[in-house]
């Protein structure tokens, strides 16, 4: 008897777990080129939907699992082909369960199933320099009204790419790059920073307020018209961090089968 009604009790639970409201999977159109965009969810100025445009399966479960550098294992075929996905988010939804419905869509709409490991991997500490940080916290206050509008992609009288004032990330034109994080902890600047040196980098600064920070550099420095400060150098001189190389322990997800078109809408 208590095994059935465990049993039901688990039947209830899962009708009732949250769902997106709506969900729209279109295959992206040939001639889109190779721009990917995505934007919106829990913790955003869009929380009550989620858009992307031009992603491949391989980003899309990495975005869903919410993981970083090297820690998603998949098929080569899962980066192409790509897809434009807009989801309607219920109310008050957390990142949390935004993370766990979106891992659930994909299980529904693309037969996505993954198991869990670790590995040790190559990559790096970020600490701050022996002279501390060049960088305070920010006394700025919570930005207001709607979100600002992207712009062109343009450069600065520097060689460096202008930033959408009021935005936070990492602009990249012709090689170079520059970073805007307002009112961000440094674990915002580590994510960035894993894809800036394509390893996964641990935050062990100690720091734990919210900061405006600001970095410009040269995306591949072989390149014989960098002209500019490496990722490595950019962050010691101009924020009083640095990067030391550092074995870690990551925790992966290995996707084991997943299906190249998704059920109709």
């Amino acid at each position: 008897m208590k095994s059935l009604l465990a049993l039901v009790a688990l039947a209830v639970a899962f009708a009732q777990a949250p769902k997106f409201d709506v969900v729209s999977i279109k295959p992206s159109h040939p001639d889109v080129g190779s721009g990917v965009s995505s934007r919106g969810g829990p913790g955003t100025r869009w929380p009550g939907v989620w858009t992307c445009q031009n992603m491949s399966l391989h980003n899309i479960v990495w975005i869903a699992f919410n993981l970083r550098s090297q820690q998603l294992v998949a098929p080569d075929w899962m980066h192409e082909p790509r897809f434009d996905i807009t989801v309607k988010i219920p109310e008050a939804t957390t990142r949390e369960q935004f993370y766990a419905m979106f891992q659930d869509m994909l299980a529904d709409r693309f037969g996505l199933k993954v198991h869990r490991e670790s590995k040790e991997v190559q990559g790096y500490e970020l600490t701050v320099g022996k002279n501390g940080p060049k960088f305070r916290e920010s006394t700025s206050e919570p930005p207001q009204g709607p979100p600002p509008v992207p712009q062109r992609p343009t450069l600065g009288a520097d060689g460096f790419p202008v930033v959408t004032p009021g935005s936070n990330g990492v602009n990249i034109t012709n090689n170079r790059a520059r970073g805007q994080w307002l009112r961000a902890k440094i674990d915002r600047l580590v994510r960035d920073l894993d894809n800036a040196v394509d390893k996964p980098v641990i935050d062990a600064t100690g720091l734990t307020g919210l900061y405006d920070l600001a970095l410009y550099w040269v995306v591949d420095p072989m390149r014989p018209e960098a002209g500019g400060p490496t990722i490595f150098s950019a962050l010691q001189d101009q924020l009083g961090l640095k990067l030391e190389s550092k074995k870690v322990m990551l925790p992966v997800v290995v996707v084991d089968h997943a299906e190249r078109v998704p059920t109709e809408n």
